[in-house]
C-alpha cells in the first residue's frame, strides 16, 4: 500500500529513524513540518492573518488592543488549525474551491497592483514593462482558467454527482 496525506512525511521520518537513529527520525519530521508551513505562510499571513486583523481594526472591535495582538492571535489559531487539517483527507469539492479561490484571489490582486501601479505612483516610480506585462498574464491565466474550468469540467461534474450519470 503506498502512504498517502500525512503518512508521506510519517514514512519519511521512519525511515531517516531507521537509518540514523531516533533524533534523526524527530528532526526529520520538524524539518517537514517547517517546510509545509513556509509554503502556507504567504496564504497565512494575508488571506487569514491580516485581513481578519484589518476587519477587525476597521469594524472597531479591537477594543484597546493592539493590532499585533489579534494578528498573533489569529494566525496562532489558524497554524493549530492547520496542524489538525493536515491529518484530515480532504473532500475533493473543498480541494477545488481553495485551488479555484487562490487563483481567483491572485488575479484579483493583480489587477489591483496594475491599478495601483498606473494610477498612483508618481510619474518617477513607474514600474517595468516586464513587471507590468507579467500582472496582466497573472490576470489573464488565472481569470482565464477558472472560466475554462466552468464551461468544460463543472457541469459534467454537476451532472455526474447530481444528476444520477
Amino acid at each position: 500500500q503506498i502512504p498517502t496525506g500525512v503518512q508521506v512525511p510519517v514514512q519519511m521520518a521512519l525511515v531517516a529513524q531507521g537509518v540514523l537513529g531516533p533524533m534523526a527520525g524527530w528532526l526529520m519530521l520538524l524539518f517537514i513540518m517547517v517546510t509545509l508551513y513556509d509554503a502556507q505562510f504567504p496564504f497565512y499571513d494575508t488571506f487569514i492573518g491580516r485581513t481578519t486583523c484589518d476587519a477587525i481594526a476597521v469594524t472597531g472591535k479591537a477594543g484597546r488592543r493592539p493590532y499585533r495582538f489579534y494578528y498573533f492571535l489569529v494566525i496562532t489559531i489558524a497554524v493549530a488549525a492547520g496542524f489538525y487539517l493536515v491529518t484530515v483527507a480532504q473532500p475533493l469539492i473543498l480541494w477545488m474551491g481553495v485551488a479555484i479561490s487562490a487563483l481567483v484571489y491572485r488575479s484579483i490582486g493583480a489587477w489591483q497592483i496594475l491599478l495601483l501601479n498606473n494610477r498612483r505612483l508618481p510619474a518617477g516610480f513607474g514600474v517595468s514593462r516586464l513587471n507590468t506585462w507579467l500582472l496582466w498574464i497573472t490576470v489573464v491565466t488565472g481569470f482565464g482558467a477558472v472560466g475554462v474550468w466552468a464551461v468544460t469540467v463543472l457541469p459534467g461534474e454537476i451532472a455526474k454527482r447530481f444528476g444520477g450519470g
